[in-house]
């Protein structure tokens, strides 16, 4: 399973769109994409994207421009009987509004197929995170990462039978869902 993680992780890098360059001269791997009506950039029809029926024009984000994006920290216990940890990242509104659109409900998908529908209500109400940062450093493939969605304490936890199933982890997709 660990290997099909970082297979996984590196066919999404070779085949993201809008990747931003680093400081170096290799540009930085694309490790979101958003699927939005009003992105610009032409969808990725390869790897896990194709497996999933992912379709769409997209909008990638990279480590990089997730951080760009204003910050918000969330303190929880993830997953269920960890102990409590400071998340951090954009909200998840903020990233479906960075990719064209604002106010959208979303389905979020994980690297192994999870996904779960979110309700723009839903989105508004409890403002999720995407984190890529736990107590201060970046979230590897394996521990959850590089980006996990994490809900703040006005959302039911993550051991409880009305909220766990909202709790991804490994996000790489996120399709806007227009009206």
């Amino acid at each position: 399973m660990r290997l099909f993680a970082v297979i996984a992780l590196l066919s999404l890098a070779s085949c993201q769109p809008g990747g931003e360059a680093a400081s170096s001269e290799t540009p930085s791997p694309v490790v979101l994409t958003v699927f939005s009506a009003a992105a610009s950039d032409p969808a990725p029809q390869t790897g896990l994207f194709e497996r999933y029926a992912i379709t769409g024009p997209a909008e990638g984000f990279t480590l990089e421009a997730l951080a760009a994006l204003e910050q918000f920290e969330i303190e929880v216990a993830y997953p269920a009987g960890a102990p409590v940890q400071v998340w951090r990242g954009p909200r998840l509104s903020a990233v479906l509004g960075a990719a064209g659109a604002p106010g959208a409900g979303a389905t979020v998908t994980a690297l192994d197929g999870y996904s779960v529908e979110l309700g723009t209500a839903l989105i508004a109400e409890h403002e999720p995170i995407l984190a890529i940062i736990a107590d201060g450093s970046g979230i590897p493939v394996g521990g959850f990462g590089p980006v996990t969605l994490i809900w703040p304490e006005t959302y039911p936890g993550p051991d409880s039978e009305d909220g766990s199933a909202n709790w991804v982890w490994s996000v790489f997709a996120v399709e806007a869902l227009e009206g």
